[in-house]
């Protein structure tokens, strides 16, 4: 009798060291797919990475390609028109020559010039921009329109910097709204402005029915509903 049991002892013994070994095996073997898994993941991150950063240096090296066609292109005279203009400048930055700028063709412009166009965009209320393509009709019609509106208001339009979503209170010397004489509209205040030698600025509302022209921008606060025009 206590052979059996001494026998069964031993056979329970070998069971829970057979079962704590494959235990200790498997739970090795789930670390080194996790740290596998890991690794791999890393190299992956890794590798993306290193894409993203030669697809940033690609898309570097074409701005700079366009901005130095620009640089080299004869600009259009002033008597040079609309359509003129667009083909000029459609004929260095349609890739696809479709006479259509789609989201990736508009990124490659030169910052200044994209900036430009946001607030020629901008100024002129047609929302081109919008969709983040711009085709050639489009460009032809923001041109006429900012020409219209430059010899109506009498001062360039390329002579302003556009601060949006803030507010600079105070400091006011002329205010112009819808029962004003005359009413607010962008060509009045940016006039108003530019022949004022002590204005540096205008802020309009987002619908352009209201306009404050100041001689400086101080207490500086947020506001949704604040566009900033400053005198280059």
């Amino acid at each position: 009798m206590i052979v059996i049991i001494f026998f069964i002892c031993v056979l329970l013994g070998v069971g829970v060291f057979l079962f704590m070994r494959q235990r200790k095996a498997a739970k090795k073997k789930e670390e080194e797919a996790k740290a596998a898994a890991a690794a791999a993941a890393a190299a992956a991150a890794a590798a993306e990475e290193e894409e993203e950063e030669e697809e940033e240096e690609s898309i570097e090296d074409k701005k700079r390609a366009i901005e130095a066609k620009f640089k080299a292109y004869n600009k259009p005279t002033p008597e040079a028109t609309p359509e003129q203009a667009t083909d000029m400048f459609f004929g260095i930055v349609d890739g696809n020559n479709d006479d259509v700028l789609d989201e990736n063709e508009l990124s490659l412009i030169p910052d200044k010039m994209r900036k430009d166009f946001m607030m020629m965009d901008d100024l002129s209320g047609l929302g081109v921009l919008k969709d983040k393509i711009l085709s050639k009709q489009e460009m032809t019609n923001l041109i006429k329109t900012m020409n219209n509106a430059a010899r109506s208001a009498g001062v360039r339009l390329d002579a302003w910097r556009i601060e949006n979503g803030v507010d600079y209170p105070g400091n006011d010397i002329f205010h112009y709204h819808p029962n004003s004489d005359p009413k607010a509209n962008q060509s009045v205040c940016l006039k108003k402005c530019n022949d004022m030698s002590n204005c540096k600025l205008v802020t309009f509302n987002n619908a352009k029915t209201l306009c404050w022209g100041k001689s400086q921008a101080a207490n500086k606060m947020p506001h949704g509903d604040r566009n900033n025009y400053f005198k280059k």
